[in-house]
């Protein structure tokens, strides 16, 4: 049973965090294309999740912590804790902040996430373009 609670922890976690399933609807790619504009626009957005962010996470569901780094699709790379912020966990954190929750709903049951920190990651905003 361990080994199949494993499996089913490692699928999850690529589907939440693969590009090719959150661009395949063009009213997605809008949506995540409208917040990286709005997130762009100045101080009264400086408190919010943008690319180049380490973001800290209590999965509620399983009362596990975990962190993440919002890169650009080039730098994607989920075993490293780089997720796209157009994968499906990197676009529903872009533009919260530290304490908000959100649900998203993966392999037919509704996950519930806290975010309880967030840090800029400079040496990623360095790079990333």
């Amino acid at each position: 049973m361990k080994i199949f609670n494993n499996l089913f922890l490692y699928l999850e976690y690529k589907l939440l965090t693969s590009v090719f399933f959150s661009i395949q609807s063009p009213a997605t790619l809008l949506t995540i294309l409208d917040k990286i504009e709005l997130l762009s626009k100045g101080e009264s957005f400086k408190h919010k999740i943008k690319k180049g962010d380490r973001v800290y996470l209590f999965d509620v569901s399983r009362n596990r912590k975990f962190h993440v780094i919002l890169v650009c699709n080039k730098r994607n790379n989920p075993n490293n804790g780089l997720i796209s912020i157009y994968s499906p966990l990197g676009s529903s954190i872009l533009g919260l902040e530290v304490n908000d929750t959100f649900n998203l709903y993966i392999l037919g049951k509704t996950r519930r996430y806290e975010i309880t920190c967030v840090k800029p990651e400079k040496s990623i905003n360095n790079i990333d373009s």
